[in-house]
């Protein structure tokens, strides 16, 4: 099950000029690292367990919170993992939250891609509620035209595809800075577009074989021009 919220529901026809465009939200555009290394220490003292250098827990920001103490904990114990899990996300809630910020770069994106009239939404991987009240936070729904996030056990892949459902706005492309980004989006058939300024190194990006890989804001806004640029209509 994918709980959807719609958040700008003005008519489809609005976007004449315009490619879909899925952003992954940890990590592309807004940066949880402090709340979610904090929240995982959290969890870890919780538990009775030392708590690791914050470095050594970067790569865990984007990930299911189930992947995320699996690892963590190096268990496949389905008991222990949901402990890890309510700990955590009660910290989260409380605290770890508010601990999110907005890239500098985020909002003049998003100004830009909107004027050029492309209909986005987010896909995450964080859950659908979490999601949500991030994309509240920093009054994402300026852009948005919906967040699609976890609800149960469904993955990105089905986020992405429930999204794509929602309008037949093509080119489609799934931004993001980790591999499951660019796989969720060669699953679903969208162009994959990895970005630098998140967490996912350049060894993985770089594995994972987007179609593109962006470094700047300036740069990725340049090429979903010239993406959609054959394909603009009216």
């Amino acid at each position: 099950m994918i709980q959807q919220r719609r958040l700008f529901p003005g008519p489809v026809s609005r976007y004449d000029r315009s490619m879909f465009i899925a952003f992954d939200l940890d990590g592309t555009l807004a940066d949880p690292g402090d709340g979610v290394t904090a929240g995982i220490n959290h969890t870890l003292r919780a538990l009775g367990l030392p708590e690791r250098a914050t470095p050594s827990l970067l790569r865990f920001i984007g990930p299911p919170t189930e992947q995320i103490f699996a690892e963590v904990l190096e268990t496949d114990n389905p008991a222990s993992i949901a402990r890890a899990r309510e700990i955590f996300s009660e910290f989260y809630r409380r605290e770890g939250f508010f601990r999110n910020r907005l890239y500098d770069e985020t909002e003049p994106l998003l100004d830009d891609l909107s004027a050029d009239g492309h209909f986005m939404t987010i896909v995450t991987s964080k859950a659908s509620s979490g999601a949500m009240k991030v994309a509240d936070l920093f009054n994402l729904h300026r852009w948005m035209r919906g967040v699609y996030g976890r609800v149960n056990d469904c993955s990105k892949i089905d986020s992405l595809n429930t999204a794509l459902s929602t309008t037949d706005i093509r080119p489609a492309a799934m931004v993001g800075d980790r591999s499951f980004d660019v796989a969720a989006a060669r699953a679903c058939g969208c162009i994959a577009i990895a970005v630098t300024w998140g967490y996912g190194t350049m060894e993985e990006l770089t594995a994972a074989a987007p179609d593109h890989i962006v470094h700047t804001r300036d740069e990725l806004v340049g090429l979903l021009r010239i993406i959609a640029a054959p394909h603009a209509r009216g």
